[in-house]
């Protein structure tokens, strides 16, 4: 599918997510629209992947989806709870939510994945596993779409938080879905311009960091 198309369809996505979102909220449990607000979070997450990488991998689009979601972990981790109503009434935002902390594990992950990648190198791995070592080198990337797509989704309500800053106003609608379309078009522009992209033996494109 064409790179404006995709892009298209990741603003279109943005829009009826949103609408959706905003129509259902009022109607749904808690349990319901926290389960709505993680689905919205896995599919921009996602289409954010297919959007920015060519010929990208089922594997890797689902893993930047799940990412996407699971960074609201912290808001357990915050509260020492898995109550639904304790994750969402803290004080103040946990911990993924910071902007800084994307570059952070991002990096983090990059020194493991090194790792981890240069352990499974030695390693007599069949067919099978060619996912795994396309989807390392890969992790890095995958985390900061997948945060960064969640960070600016949540910046709507709340705004961006630039511990130890502060935090932004509210970021506008339509500058969100301008920032999540196009800084999708820009990174898919900055990955073929400066990185080099390797397929593996099933198809699936990486980008190294």
């Amino acid at each position: 599918m064409n790179i404006t198309v995709r892009v298209f369809l990741l603003a279109l996505l943005c829009v009826v997510t949103e609408f959706t979102a905003s129509q259902s909220s009022s109607t749904l449990s808690d349990q319901f629209r926290a389960l709505l607000d993680t689905s919205i979070h896995c599919v921009i997450g996602a289409w954010c992947w297919y959007t920015v990488v060519d010929g990208a991998g089922v594997f890797q689009i689902l893993i930047c989806g799940f990412l996407s979601s699971f960074i609201d972990i912290d808001h357990f981790i915050a509260a020492g709870s898995f109550s639904l109503k304790a994750a969402v009434s803290l004080p103040n935002r946990p911990i993924f939510h910071a902007v800084l902390a994307i570059p952070v594990a991002a990096l983090v992950l990059k020194l493991v994945s090194k790792l981890f990648l240069a352990c499974v190198n030695q390693l007599s791995l069949p067919k099978d596993f060619s996912c795994l070592k396309s989807l390392l080198p890969t992790l890095p990337w995958l985390l900061v779409i997948a945060w960064s797509s969640h960070q600016l989704r949540d910046s709507i309500r709340r705004g961006l938080w630039f511990w130890p800053f502060g935090t932004l106003p509210p970021t506008p609608f339509v500058v969100y879905v301008v920032f999540i379309a196009g800084g999708s078009f820009l990174l898919n522009w900055i990955l073929k311009v400066f990185l080099k992209k390797t397929e593996t033996s099933d198809g699936a494109s990486f980008y190294e960091v």
